[in-house]
C-alpha cells in the first residue's frame, strides 16, 4: 500500500480548504496568473505527497507555506543550475538558508544593502534580476522592452554602489 492510499481524506480537504489563500500567497512568488496557479498547483502536489511531515500539533497554514517556500527555492534551483549559474537563496533573516558558511558581518552587509533597494529607483528590478528573471520577463509586465530593462538595472546597480560607498 502506498503512502498516499494510507492519507486520510480529511488531510486531503484540509489542505484544499487553504486553497484561497495559497492563491494569494503564490502572488508574493510570481507575477502572471498562470505561473501563481502553477506555483500553487505545484504546492499542492507537494503538500499531498509530503502528508507525512505535518505535525498535527502545528499549524496547518503555516506548514503549507512552508511547503510553498520550498516549491519556490527548488524551482529557482533547477533555473539557476539550468542556466550554469550559483544558486544562492535570499530570504529573510529569520529563515535565512546559507549555501555557505554564515557570517556576521556578511549578514550585516547583505541586510543594509537590501535595505537600500526600496530607496533606489529601479531596486525591485535589480532584485529580480539577481535573482534569475530574464530582461524580457521584467519588461513585459512592465511594457518595456528589454534594452530599456538594461538600462534601468544598470543605474539602478551604480545608484546601489554609490550610496554603499558612502
Amino acid at each position: 500500500m502506498t503512502t498516499a492510499a494510507k492519507r486520510p481524506t480529511s488531510f486531503d480537504d484540509r489542505v484544499m480548504a487553504y486553497l484561497p489563500g495559497l492563491t494569494n500567497r503564490a502572488k508574493r512568488y510570481r507575477h502572471r496568473s498562470e505561473d501563481q496557479a502553477d506555483l500553487v498547483t505545484d504546492t499542492i502536489i507537494y503538500a499531498l505527497g509530503s502528508w507525512e511531515t505535518f505535525r498535527e500539533d502545528g499549524s496547518m497554514w503555516g506548514w503549507l507555506c512552508f511547503c510553498m517556500r520550498g516549491v519556490v527555492s527548488n524551482q529557482a534551483r533547477k533555473t539557476a543550475t539550468r542556466k550554469g549559474l550559483r544558486f544562492v537563496e535570499l530570504t529573510g533573516a529569520a529563515d535565512a538558508v546559507h549555501s555557505t558558511k554564515p557570517s556576521q558581518q556578511h549578514h550585516v552587509e547583505l541586510a543594509e544593502t537590501l535595505a537600500l533597494l526600496p530607496r533606489i529607483r529601479g531596486g525591485n528590478v535589480v532584485l529580480r534580476r539577481a535573482m534569475g528573471d530574464t530582461l524580457r520577463e521584467i519588461g513585459e509586465p512592465k511594457g518595456i522592452g528589454t534594452t530599456r530593462v538594461d538600462q534601468i538595472v544598470n543605474k539602478a546597480r551604480a545608484q546601489l554602489q554609490l550610496q554603499v560607498a558612502a
